[in-house]
């Protein structure tokens, strides 16, 4: 099982959490606030990005997103594989993504 911590006050992120869950046929996602109790645990409490806890790793923003596609198996992995490229490279077009989430609808 995986953990997801997203920001669940983002329409974005809520839509995503969605799509996730319904391509989860193993359901080996779990998902959390970002701003709920378990989030403490990890001291990702309000973090900025979405954060995936893969047993004793953490990934965060870009690298986060494109592990859970990696997690998912079957063609998702086809995504799921760019994300052991460097998370200099992948979180420009993450933050990018992120700084204007709250501007679509």
């Amino acid at each position: 099982m995986y953990l997801v911590f997203y920001d669940d006050r983002c329409v974005l992120c809520q839509n995503m959490v969605r799509t996730l869950s319904s391509h989860d046929s193993q359901k080996l996602l779990h998902f959390e606030s970002l701003y709920a109790d378990k989030a403490q645990c990890y001291g990702i409490y309000g973090h900025h990005s979405l954060v995936l806890v893969d047993g004793d790793k953490l990934y965060f923003a870009g690298k986060a997103a494109l592990r859970i596609f990696w997690c998912l198996g079957g063609w998702y992995r086809c995504l799921g594989v760019l994300s052991f490229l460097p998370s200099w490279l992948l979180d420009p077009f993450y933050y990018y993504m992120a700084k204007r989430r709250h501007q679509w609808p």
